[in-house]
């Protein structure tokens, strides 16, 4: 289907989901967001790209290039945008108590090697921001703490 949200992917999703969560895509997929609002599915985009002036009908777009974002890294890669939502959600939820003993909440540095690698290979600047990323998951790699598909490819 190429690249971000189009039309004919949202026709060819079955089953229908209920919610669409894009990662690195989606700022310039206004037809494609369009069609699945229309069948009533929420969409949620994280992107870094540079928007366009129209942007999708989606139901929230976190991306740090919006204009009047106050986000201060404007370089962040694509993963490390999720990254920051996954942060931003993780501590939503623990000030409303929903972690629990029996649902604990998840330890989000085990990613950083992930989101290293994310970074390096979509080729932004090393900002500071991005350099701390980098950093982080780089020594997580050469600790060997990293996943196993990383570890699977350095043996």
């Amino acid at each position: 289907h190429g690249y971000g949200v189009s039309p004919e992917l949202i026709a060819d999703m079955n089953p229908k989901p209920d919610l669409i969560v894009t990662v690195d895509s989606g700022v310039a997929s206004v037809d494609g967001v369009k069609a699945a609002k229309d069948l009533g599915i929420t969409v949620v985009i994280t992107d870094h790209h540079l928007p366009p002036e129209v942007l999708p009908p989606a139901d929230a777009i976190v991306n740090p290039n919006l204009v009047g974002d106050p986000f201060p890294s404007k370089m962040l890669a694509g993963v490390g945008v999720m990254f920051y939502v996954l942060m931003a959600t993780a501590k939503h939820l623990r000030l409303a108590g929903w972690f629990t003993e029996a649902r604990p909440e998840p330890v989000l540095a085990s990613l950083l090697d992930l989101v290293a690698v994310g970074t390096i290979a979509d080729l932004v600047p090393l900002d500071a921001n991005n350099r701390l990323i980098v950093s982080a998951g780089l020594a997580r790699i050469r600790r060997r703490q990293c996943s196993k598909g990383l570890l699977e490819m350095m043996r």
